[in-house]
């Protein structure tokens, strides 16, 4: 069977596996990242009006979702689409600030170069790289293991929802509306899956608190909250709420799990260093990037989303 020959895998069969899906998932965002539309414009300068559109402050945001509300995000890609339809033709009339002067082109735009990408895409395409590989090591070498197998999977959610945010973050001015909704339907699902696996993790690391079926239990929930989050109904800002959900219920089983292994020194030692890195990358993450958003707090986060990503390479390293 299928199965049985995975388990008859070498760990590094698995470990070459895994590198080969990260470099075929980074291959793939690069390969859209440059079909997307690019102006020649100067260093520094800011889009106030392409062809017959004026530009708002949110056209150039780089998270939809810290929009909060879905019709607002819906407004949002339908403008995507506007001024992706603008930047599609052979020239297009483009009116740009520097400073506090404004400046007139007619461009012609074209596909981004490699040299085009910025330092932040190749950030984040970098960060669900170093996951993705870190997690196939550890299953390569543990693949029985529950606690191990929640791990690799926390990893594999990571390029998920970094990957596709590197694409529409690091947009020049706009990409097409239904990309943008794709890209940005599978950052929110990968978020929620790997919080899902962060619960999985800590029910069954060190020892298991229940039998791995009762994970099906936030499984079909939080997927109710993803599914959510791609129709673009029900409470605002969904995914931010669930993740948040997700970061408490990790840390109460945690919390159970170094009370349980208070008489077995060596699980306390591990559980000890596991608990801080994890929970440390996750909340950071989620306290200077997402929570501020979700509670009114900041516009965009206390750091940007992109170069956040790296605070869960803590927990994996």
């Amino acid at each position: 069977m299928m199965i049985d020959r995975l388990y008859r895998l070498s760990p590094a069969h698995v470990f070459l596996g895994t590198v080969v899906l990260g470099l075929a998932l980074a291959l793939l965002a690069v390969v859209v990242a440059l079909r997307q539309p690019y102006l020649d414009l100067p260093q520094d300068a800011v889009p106030v009006q392409l062809a017959d559109i004026l530009l708002i402050e949110t056209d150039l945001i780089q998270e939809p979702d810290q929009l909060g509300n879905y019709e607002v995000i819906r407004a949002f890609h339908l403008r995507q689409d506007r001024l992706a339809a603008a930047l599609h033709a052979d020239t297009v009339d483009v009116i740009y600030r520097i400073g506090d002067q404004e400046h007139s082109e007619t461009l012609s735009p074209h596909h981004r170069y490699m040299a085009d990408l910025p330092f932040s895409f190749w950030f984040q395409i970098g960060v669900g790289m170093v996951s993705l590989c870190i997690g196939g090591w550890v299953l390569g070498l543990r693949r029985e293991d529950w606690g191990a197998r929640m791990f690799a999977l926390t990893a594999l959610m990571v390029p998920v929802f970094a990957m596709p945010a590197a694409i529409y973050s690091t947009r020049q001015i706009a990409i097409d509306g239904d990309l943008f909704y794709l890209l940005s339907s599978l950052n929110g699902v990968g978020a929620l899956s790997f919080g899902v696996a962060l619960i999985g993790l800590f029910s069954q690391y060190p020892k298991p608190l229940f039998r791995p079926r009762w994970l099906l239990i936030p499984t079909v929930l939080y997927g109710a909250v993803a599914v959510m989050h791609i129709m673009q109904s029900g409470p605002d800002n969904a995914v931010g709420f669930g993740t948040l959900s997700q970061m408490v219920l990790a840390l109460v089983l945690g919390v159970v799990q170094w009370i349980l292994s208070r008489r077995e020194p060596l699980n306390r030692a591990g559980l000890r260093w596991f608990i801080l890195v994890s929970l440390l990358g996750c909340s950071l993450f989620i306290g200077l990037s997402a929570a501020p958003v979700v509670l009114g707090l900041s516009e965009d986060g206390l750091i940007p989303q992109g170069y956040a990503f790296a605070f869960f390479n803590i927990m994996h390293i």
